[in-house]
């Protein structure tokens, strides 16, 4: 039940685009002042994306507050001038062109990898205990585990 869920899931946010748009169409009629998106950007073409990065940055230009959880440091780059590097903790804030240097990239992937390793190690030492556990939904591709 949960791979169909998931297909069916997938299948709506990559529809061109269209569901994230009605979302944005939603976000301008409410005109709100602060404005919080999580991938935005996925599961969208280049085309939705620019269109999309283009009214963020006229809500940037309209003094509106965008919070925006993104994966790709070029779009940062190129549309929100602050950021906010975070692997857990947080890595650095402040002006996206001195958050997303290199050491600052470098210690959040130091620390992700920290992290992945502690992970692994509670995850064989539940299965060692038997204690139960909950594992997260594959990526696309990979193989159901237990959940």
């Amino acid at each position: 039940m949960a791979g169909k869920a998931r297909r069916f899931a997938s299948s709506v946010w990559q529809q061109d685009g269209r569901a994230k748009r009605v979302l944005f169409a939603r976000l301008m009629a409410q005109d709100a002042k602060l404005i919080l998106l999580d991938e935005p950007f996925s599961a969208v073409d280049w085309r939705t994306s620019d269109q999309l990065l283009r009214l963020i940055a006229s809500w940037h230009q309209e003094g509106r507050t965008v919070a925006a959880v993104l994966h790709d440091l070029d779009q940062v780059r190129a549309y929100f001038p602050d950021s906010l590097l975070l692997s857990r903790e947080c890595v650095a804030w402040g002006p996206t062109q001195e958050v997303l240097v290199p050491h600052n990239l470098r210690r959040a992937r130091q620390m992700l990898e920290s992290w992945s390793t502690e992970a692994e190690d509670d995850r064989r030492v539940a299965a060692l205990s038997g204690a139960p556990h909950l594992d997260l939904l594959p990526a696309s591709g990979e193989k159901e585990g237990p959940v």
